[in-house]
């Protein structure tokens, strides 16, 4: 577990005598990073579950209690459907901890919550790191005007996801995303084809990770040729989309700085034939219908440490490459992934693999296929895909980190 942290946090770990024998260290003992880690793994994803759930962990012993009223770090998501003593108590508990605000609709459904996301966001703008916001288009504007005015000069992280209304927007074109916010690091926006991407130009342009979800629509490739050239810190780029036909590759983006490609979708071809990004070391592919996978012919595949095939019924991929990489699947047995021959032989190499997972807890499955070695010339995969998953839960399997 500690493997996920680094040493800094860690390292520096006293255990005292009475728990030398056991090598564990007591719970009070272990940096605050950790405990919000083991603690999390108690939880569902609902905040609102989150704070039921450290109520029950007080029942545990009393050294339980006093650590969960005593981190900060456990009590630093508002979720505004709660009641004011609620959200004042995590405000109070949080300490000077970084926030993380989560803005749902039922929060607008009554003024007394609406005065209290003001004024909260206003005191506490100065922690306000994350915005995790999942409205309809009616209520962004509140957003805009009660949230992400005041935290602009903190905000880190912005999510944005709307109830998906074809005729109605998520963003309107007139609303102020011209904001001062700089030192926005990620920036997520899950959203139908409405989405008008100029008004997000100042947004998008200053982030090392942006994650996007959309049907397609021409205009984003117009949007993203037009803006390449401003993407001096994108290293992250998950693309999530939908379409019904296939893309004409009618454009050459190159995105120099990208490390990691995240594509999911039902015309990966399409997307990754426009895509220029040469220095890209991590690749993650998910395809339902499959696909005869290569990037522009520019594209250099000596740079791919680690790639990842998710999902996949019936695919054909590709690598020319010299150098050494891992190559990621997650199957049922090790079993059932036989690869004939050695790697090291210049001849095409062939794999048949059947596997089945579980969608809900895929990392607890064996199977995992990864390999180091150096291929002198060419790796074809050809394969029957059937039911694979990448291992969303493990963060350098799915969403790279910096």
């Amino acid at each position: 577990m500690f493997s996920q942290f680094p040493e800094t946090i860690h390292a520096p770990i006293l255990v005292p005598q009475s728990h030398q024998q056991s090598g564990v260290p007591p719970i009070n003992h272990l940096p605050s990073e950790i405990i919000k880690y083991i603690f999390s793994l108690s939880a569902d994803e609902n905040t609102l579950s989150q704070y039921r759930n450290q109520l029950y962990l007080f029942w545990v012993c009393q050294a339980w209690r006093r650590v969960i009223i005593n981190n900060a770090l456990l009590w630093t998501t508002i979720d505004f459907r709660g009641n004011p003593e609620l959200v004042g108590t995590v405000v109070q508990r949080s300490g000077n901890a970084g926030l993380l605000v989560e803005l749902w609709d039922e929060t607008f459904d009554y003024p007394e919550k609406l005065a209290l996301l003001s004024s909260t966001s206003i005191s506490e703008a100065h922690r306000i790191e994350t915005i995790q916001a999942i409205l309809s288009s009616s209520s962004l504007q509140l957003i805009v005007d009660d949230v992400l005015r005041h935290s602009s000069p903190s905000l880190r992280h912005l999510a944005l996801c709307g109830i998906l209304h074809d005729e109605i927007p998520l963003i309107d074109s007139q609303m102020p995303f011209t904001l001062d916010i700089g030192n926005l690091e990620t920036f997520e926006i899950y959203d139908s084809s409405q989405v008008p991407w100029d008004c997000l130009r100042s947004v998008i342009s200053k982030v090392w990770k942006l994650d996007i979800r959309f049907e397609w629509q021409e205009t984003f490739l117009d949007f993203f040729a037009d803006i390449q050239s401003s993407f001096n810190q994108l290293k992250v780029l998950v693309m999530r989309f939908e379409s019904t036909c296939d893309i004409p590759q009618l454009y050459t983006i190159t995105l120099p700085n990208i490390t990691t490609l995240v594509i999911e979708g039902n015309s990966v071809p399409s997307v990754a034939g426009c895509l220029r990004i040469p220095n890209v070391r991590r690749l993650a592919i998910y395809d339902e219908m499959g696909f005869n996978f290569s990037f522009h012919p520019d594209f250099d595949y000596n740079s791919i440490e680690y790639v990842s095939v998710t999902n996949c019924w019936s695919t054909s991929f590709t690598f020319c490459c010299s150098t050494s990489f891992t190559f990621h699947i997650v199957g049922s047995t090790e079993k059932d992934m036989i690869p004939t021959d050695n790697w090291g032989r210049e001849e095409v190499k062939q794999f048949n693999l059947k596997a089945h997972f579980n969608q809900e807890f895929p990392e607890h499955l064996p199977g995992v296929m990864e390999t180091s070695r150096s291929p002198s010339n060419l790796i074809t995969h050809y394969g029957s895909l059937a039911s694979l998953s990448l291992i969303r839960s493990t963060p350098d399997a799915y969403v790279f980190g910096r």
